[in-house]
C-alpha cells in the first residue's frame, strides 16, 4: 500500500511542504493507493476542520484514532458514480457526536457542484444548491476580457419548493447577488457564454445530478 501527502494553499494551488512555513492557511491531503482518504484544513497554521472519505464498509468509528476529534469533521461515505459524477453522503462529526442529518453532495473533478440536505428519515431539509465553477476561466465579452481567479464560482440557491431565490457570484471582486433570475439573465456577462443546457441545469432545481459534464465550463 502506498501513501503520499499533498499540500494546497487556500486557493487550491499545489504547494511544497517547504512552503508551509511561509503560509498561514492551507490544506493537507492524504492519499492511500492514490485514493484521497483525508483532508486537514488549517487556518493560521492551526487545524480548524477536516474531511474524511470513508471506504466501502468502513465506519467513522474505525478512524477516530487517526484524527484530531477536537475539531469538526465531515465524514463522507457511500460513494457512487452517476453520469461520471461522484455522489457522496456527508455527515458532520462535532463534540463527540455524528449528526443524524446528512447531505447528498455531487462532485466533479474533486469539486462540489451541487447538494441537498436531509433528515435522518430522508426528508429534505431546505433546498438544493448548485455551484458553477469559474476557476481560471477567461471570457471575451464583446472585446472586454474577463479572467476569473482560482476559486471563483457562481452559487445558485433554491428554496424547499424548488424556486431559485438567490444567485451569488463569488469571484473575489465586486460581486453583486441576484434575487431575481430575470435580472441575472439580463445583466450578467457570463450568461451569453452559457449554453442552454448549462442555464437549464443551474437555474432549475432538478435534477440534482447533471446528465453529463457538458453543463460545466
Amino acid at each position: 500500500m502506498s501513501f503520499r501527502i499533498e499540500c494546497k494553499n487556500e486557493f487550491g494551488i499545489l504547494i511544497s511542504m517547504q512552503q508551509l512555513a511561509n503560509i498561514d492557511n492551507f490544506s493537507k491531503l492524504y492519499y492511500e493507493d492514490e485514493n484521497l482518504t483525508k483532508e486537514e484544513i488549517f487556518e493560521d497554521k492551526i487545524l480548524s476542520e477536516g474531511i474524511y472519505y470513508l471506504l466501502p464498509g468502513q465506519n467513522y468509528t474505525d478512524v477516530l484514532n487517526q484524527i484530531d476529534i477536537s475539531v469538526l469533521w465531515d465524514f463522507k461515505s457511500d460513494r457512487e458514480i452517476i453520469n461520471t459524477f461522484e455522489v457522496w453522503e456527508s455527515r458532520i462529526y462535532k463534540s463527540g457526536e455524528l449528526s443524524s442529518n446528512y447531505s447528498r453532495e455531487v462532485y466533479f473533478n474533486g469539486k462540489n457542484i451541487a447538494g441537498q440536505s436531509y433528515t435522518s428519515s430522508s426528508e429534505p431539509i431546505g433546498g438544493i444548491y448548485k455551484i458553477l465553477d469559474l476557476s481560471n476561466v477567461i471570457l471575451n465579452n464583446n472585446g472586454y476580457i474577463i479572467k476569473f481567479p482560482n476559486g471563483s464560482s457562481y452559487n445558485f440557491y433554491f428554496n424547499s419548493k424548488g424556486v431559485l431565490y438567490r444567485i451569488f457570484p463569488d469571484t473575489g471582486g465586486w460581486d453583486r447577488p441576484y434575487d431575481r433570475l430575470s435580472k441575472f439573465l439580463e445583466d450578467d456577462p457570463i450568461v451569453s457564454h452559457l449554453s442552454s443546457e448549462q442555464l437549464n441545469y443551474f437555474t432549475i432545481a432538478e435534477p440534482l445530478i447533471p446528465e453529463s459534464a457538458v453543463i460545466l465550463l
